[in-house]
């Protein structure tokens, strides 16, 4: 009983043929196999041929394709100007909702005050830095920076003073110790530059 059951299985699956596609093809073209042949427009396409006793048959699964592209800056306008100026940022692929791109001004983070997936208006911060613009899509965490340098100015008042500065400070150094490098950011927050350096 046992040995009919094994042969008459054996026979049941010996009708039954399975055919892989033999080819992977993106973004459009024709995946085929040797079951057959099917024609997509992007994705991947996977398919099996079955045939048995009763018929046969084919089934098939696209997978999507989305590719991430990451923003990028043609231009902006103005080129320069001082603190609240409003420069607009022309490029691609920038998220849509404002508060989803971030920029900067070199050191110093912009309010971003409308946004579309190709334009950027923000107002440029009161401690700009002369250096490219970086804008991040945090959305997809792609991040591109402007060729140029944002130049930023301000009205001077005719000359500067001891009074203009703060008092300085004395950091204590032992030894052969003293300045090697040096990195510019906003490091509390504040929307003023911040100067570190390392001893060593």
């Amino acid at each position: 009983m046992k040995k009919s059951i094994i042969l008459a299985l054996f026979f049941l699956l010996s009708l039954v043929r399975l055919s892989a596609q033999s080819n992977t093809v993106t973004l459009g073209g024709q995946a085929t196999g040797t079951g057959g042949s099917a024609s997509f427009t992007a994705g991947e396409v996977f398919y099996t041929y079955k045939t048995g006793a009763t018929g046969s048959s084919t089934d098939g699964m696209q997978q999507t394709y989305n590719p991430t592209y990451p923003p990028t800056i043609i231009s902006f306008t103005p080129s320069s100007g001082g603190p609240g100026t409003i420069v607009t940022i022309t490029g691609t692929h920038f998220n849509s909702i404002a508060a989803n791109n971030i920029v900067f001004f070199g050191a110093v983070q912009a309010t971003v005050t409308a946004a579309t997936e190709t334009s950027l208006s923000v107002i440029a911060p009161a401690g700009a830095t002369y250096a490219p613009i970086t804008v991040l899509n945090t959305e997809i965490s792609l991040a591109a920076s402007s060729l140029q340098p944002f130049l930023p100015n301000f009205t001077g008042k005719g000359s500067l003073t001891g009074f203009d500065f703060m008092p300085k400070v004395d950091f204590a150094i032992t030894g052969t110790q003293q300045p090697y490098y040096g990195a510019i950011g906003d490091l509390d927050g504040d929307g003023k530059p911040d100067l570190a350096v390392a001893n060593y």
